[in-house]
């Protein structure tokens, strides 16, 4: 076996955070002469401002293949890959999934601030739409001469994991099926956990947070409290890590609890990335219970 040929032609390839790079990783399992990197290890939550660093910049240099999450949330992105990477190919998890809002990260266009009205980015927080994002991912990396000889491969990994994730996405549809009329309406404190929600039959009513730590206001929390009367929410669904007290506030005023779901990877582990939904499901089984 010539591994020193393999060695040196070895393909960089860089998620841009944990979620991305555990699909990736999942995509490219087994390929030789690949490695699966992330641009941003550290970073839990939403990258939405987020800088580059120069030791960014340098982990960025001489990729050949850079994979977002897509849909705006890589706008600190802008322009650095075609810097230090003027030939890197970028694939987006959100291709065909979001409307084309944003273009490539490289700079193409002025990214617009993060709107989540406009468009909901988090596609690797929910199982369901998470497997489409495996697909849209192991798609693009189809159609890349570098990895046409490993087409066989990520052809079985993309169906693998995908289908991993739809195991999980049934088994949320199956408990959608049964949730109470009158626990379907909760508010959650970050559009983050919309999918989820969505996935698990749950309907969001609001969010306590536009944007990631920005409080509500006091008329804005007038607000929230008057819907959690009116509109019966069942709970709010936030992040353990973002422990706020704008939420336990609201939870206390208006009677209703917090659950937490575990929404941030500690490592770009692909089955710990399975392991945090099914997790969620069993914490929102015993929630309605």
């Amino acid at each position: 076996l010539m591994t020193g040929a393999v060695l040196s032609a070895q393909i960089r390839v860089m998620g841009s955070t944990l979620p991305v790079s555990a699909v990736t990783g999942a995509v490219l399992k087994g390929i030789p002469g690949v490695s699966v990197e992330v641009l941003l290890p550290g970073i839990t939550g939403c990258p939405h401002d987020y800088s580059l660093t120069p030791a960014d910049m340098k982990r960025l240099t001489g990729i050949q293949v850079l994979v977002v999450n897509g849909g705006g949330m890589e706008h600190f992105l802008e322009g650095a890959v075609e810097r230090v990477s003027p030939n890197a190919e970028i694939i987006e998890a959100a291709a065909g999934i979001l409307p084309k809002e944003h273009k490539h990260v490289c700079g193409k266009e002025h990214c617009h601030h993060h709107n989540h009205h406009a468009v909901n980015e988090h596609i690797l927080a929910a199982p369901g739409i998470a497997a489409r994002a495996v697909k849209s991912v192991g798609g693009q990396f189809l159609a890349l001469p570098e990895f046409f000889t490993s087409a066989v491969q990520i052809l079985k990994n993309t169906e693998e994991y995908s289908g991993k994730l739809v195991k999980i996405a049934d088994e949320y549809s199956a408990f959608a099926a049964v949730l109470p009329a009158g626990k379907k309406a909760v508010l959650v404190q970050h559009s983050l956990f919309d999918y989820l929600a969505k996935e698990a039959g749950f309907e969001v009513k609001g969010h306590i947070f536009e944007h990631d730590l920005q409080e509500p206001s006091a008329s804005e929390a007038a607000k929230l409290l008057r819907k959690i009367k009116k509109e019966n929410i069942f709970a709010i669904f936030a992040e353990p890590g973002k422990k706020s007290r704008m939420t336990e506030m609201l939870a206390r005023e208006g009677g209703i609890p917090v659950i937490y779901l575990n929404a941030n990877l500690k490592t770009d582990s692909p089955d710990e990335l399975l392991k945090i939904f099914s997790e969620d499901l069993e914490i929102l089984k015993k929630a309605v219970k």
